[in-house]
């Protein structure tokens, strides 16, 4: 595949053609024709011209080359500003000083939040403790494992026993009528005995007097199931009894005797449940549980406070890992922006170089022409002839390469002043890093109390 050329190649590659060449030949012939040509002191028209067209594309390579060379110098010099400086200014946020402040101030911000939550766990574990003393507890209280898990479970008894009580007190009964006794004694049955089971904890109580109440309890509660779900049973058949006399058979028997046990049955199950939703012991389990809450609510306040001054520390041990690294890195981009750099003053130089090759060439041609000449008829030879031709001299290309050579000169200091700052962000570091192992914690168990 063939190389596409760029502008400036492509003129390049006319102004030292062939073509060219004899077009620059023939012009000096027919500068031979003219009378007195070739007899002043300077250059005629022509070379005048040729010089004109070879300084442009000078200027054109300038333009073309002179901004990125521009570009890529001041890159460096930025690159070489972040290795030289001194780092002591930017590990000033990063001290021991400056991470004990934000977290001083982060403490300072979590101050009345702490100060609440303190107090209202002092007061729950004062409540707690009296409450313990006074009725001989010292373990942690029962609860279940989800409070709305059990009351859950308590629904669903409750739907499961009216859609039983529907179905066997179809007969002879209206839909209205048989759904409405049906979901009214399964929720009494269920929601009654539920909570007389929460009242009969009191058979733990310490004071004797206060025992009785769950003796009452328990046998409020057998007489409830047994009373509620019997009346269930004379009402199915009354009901029955006024819609047909023959429909009291063995069936019938069978189905009421199920319904009466499914109904006590799930009377004691909610009388249980009723029981362990709470301590067994009356009035233990929400004062636990009031103490439990505030410790939870305070442990997580002060997770969330350490957790916040830890994220302060780390930040601070990353920042200095990251200058360490940049430091690597700005040295690594210096080089490779140095070395881009002498590649595009490289190509300057060759295009200006071959540039200069072809205006002595297309030059020397004029003037090989106009000396054969002269010389055959006896016409001295002009003495600007023997003065060389020179493109003048490019003070941007002379900046770039004096750049280039700074550059190399100055890489010994480069790499100690890298040296030296990488050394004091290892010293920081460390500093930090002994500081969080010996004396942070004691400061964070001090700023929250």
């Amino acid at each position: 595949m063939q190389t596409r050329l760029t502008p400036i190649e492509e003129q390049l590659a006319e102004l030292s053609s062939v073509e060219h060449m004899e077009a620059v030949k023939q012009t000096a012939f027919r500068e031979l024709q003219k009378p007195g040509s070739f007899s002043g002191h300077a250059p005629d028209g022509n070379e005048a011209e040729i010089h004109a067209e070879c300084v442009r594309i000078d200027i054109e390579l300038s333009n073309r080359y002179s901004k990125d060379v521009s570009e890529l110098v001041n890159d460096v010099r930025i690159l070489e500003a972040h290795v030289k400086d001194d780092v002591d200014h930017a590990l000033v946020s990063l001290s021991i000083a400056a991470v004990q402040s934000e977290i001083s101030a982060i403490a300072g911000q979590s101050k009345p939040t702490h100060t609440s939550l303190a107090e209202r766990l002092r007061t729950v574990q004062h409540d707690l403790k009296i409450f313990q003393g006074a009725n001989s507890l010292t373990g942690p209280a029962d609860s279940p494992a989800s409070v709305t898990a059990a009351f859950i479970y308590l629904a669903i008894f409750a739907v499961l026993e009216a859609f039983a009580n529907m179905l066997f007190l179809r007969t002879g009964s209206s839909v209205p009528v048989a759904s409405l006794i049906a979901i009214s004694a399964a929720f009494m049955n269920v929601g009654v005995s539920a909570f007389l089971g929460t009242v009969y904890r009191f058979k733990n109580h310490v004071i004797s007097t206060e025992r009785r109440k769950g003796a009452w309890a328990l046998l409020g509660a057998l007489l409830f199931i047994l009373l509620l779900n019997t009346g269930v049973a004379i009402a199915r058949l009354v009901i029955a009894q006024d819609f047909s006399p023959k429909s009291i058979n063995s069936v019938f028997v069978v189905e009421s005797t199920i319904l009466y046990l499914v109904g006590i049955l799930f009377g004691l199950i909610a009388f249980r449940k009723g029981y362990t939703l709470d301590d067994r012991y009356p009035g233990y389990g929400k004062i636990y549980s009031n103490w439990l809450n505030a410790q939870h609510e305070y442990d997580d306040a002060e997770e969330s406070f350490r957790k916040s001054c830890d994220a302060i520390v780390s930040r601070a041990e990353r920042n200095l890992a990251m200058q360490h690294e940049e430091l690597d890195s700005y040295a690594k981009r210096i080089e490779k922006t140095h070395d881009d750099l002498r590649s595009k003053v490289s190509a300057w130089r060759h295009y200006r170089s071959s540039l200069t090759q072809t205006y002595q060439g297309l030059i020397s041609a004029y003037r090989g022409i106009a000396k054969a000449f002269l010389a055959n008829s006896n016409r001295s030879v002009p003495e600007y002839f023997s003065v060389p031709v020179e493109l003048p001299d490019n003070a941007l290309i002379r900046d770039a390469n004096d750049e280039i050579q700074r550059i190399d000169s100055e890489s010994g200091i480069r790499n100690e002043r890298k040296r030296v700052n990488q050394q004091k962000i290892i010293d920081k570091r460390s500093e930090l890093l002994n500081w969080r192992a010996t004396k942070y914690p004691s400061l964070i168990k001090a700023l929250w109390g």
